[in-house]
């Protein structure tokens, strides 16, 4: 039983590539979604990106009347932006296999700089506090070891 394209599909598949129409592989994406019958699957994945939007939405609308946690949004994002294009970066880089490596490392480096750049005072002073507890309580349990 041959299944063909409705006439949603068709719409919304013209609209697309006429939207996008200045990238050609978008343009033969689409074909090939047509060709083979597969639109199915991308309004299967756009329902669920919605449906996992809109419970994100409703989790966070519902747990800010019940307990208001004031988000940094700003330092998030910077983050968050910061990762990703640090991500486009490092996937672009095609080096020899130690020289990416180390590319990489260098990447992820950048990344906690920034991340510590981001944090206040207060959260500062107590990184800087847990790190001195748990130096201290390894350099208690060494000392036991050594007894």
């Amino acid at each position: 039983m041959l299944f063909s394209p409705t006439s949603l599909d068709l719409w919304v598949s013209s609209k697309l590539a006429g939207f996008l129409g200045q990238y050609p592989l978008f343009d033969t994406a689409v074909q090939s979604a047509i060709r083979h019958n597969v639109l199915g699957g991308v309004w299967y994945a756009a329902a669920t990106l919605l449906s996992y939007f809109m419970d994100l939405l409703l989790t966070y609308l519902v747990s800010q009347r019940f307990s208001v946690v004031p988000y940094e949004y700003l330092r998030g994002g910077l983050v968050l932006m910061t990762a990703a294009a640090l991500y486009l970066v490092s996937i672009t880089v095609s080096f020899s296999l130690l020289l990416s490596i180390l590319t990489k490392l260098l990447l992820l480096l950048v990344l906690v700089i920034v991340a510590i750049w981001l944090l206040d005072a207060k959260e500062r002073l107590m990184f800087n506090q847990l790190g001195l507890t748990t130096v201290q309580s390894l350099r208690r349990r060494l000392a036991l070891v050594a007894e």
